[in-house]
C-alpha cells in the first residue's frame, strides 16, 4: 500500500516538472521572437538611414559641383 500512495505523490510531481519545463520553454520561444523582431526592426531602420545618408551626400556632391560650374 504505501508503495502505491508513492506512486501517486510522484506522479503529479512529474506531472508540476513538466508544466513548468513547458512554461519555461514557452517563455524563451517568447522571448526569442521578441527578440528577432527587434532584430529585424533595427536593420530596417538602418537599412532606411543609410538610403537617407546616401542621398543626402549625393544632393550635396551635385550642389557643389552645379556651384563650381557656375564660378
Amino acid at each position: 500500500m504505501p508503495y502505491r500512495w508513492g506512486l501517486l505523490f510522484k506522479r503529479p510531481g512529474f506531472l508540476c516538472y513538466i508544466s513548468i519545463l513547458k512554461d519555461y520553454i514557452c517563455s524563451f520561444l517568447d522571448d526569442l521572437f521578441l527578440i528577432l523582431i527587434f532584430y529585424f526592426y533595427i536593420i530596417r531602420l538602418l537599412r532606411e538611414f543609410k538610403i537617407r545618408m546616401k542621398r543626402e551626400v549625393f544632393k550635396k556632391k551635385k550642389s557643389f559641383q552645379f556651384r563650381i560650374k557656375c564660378v
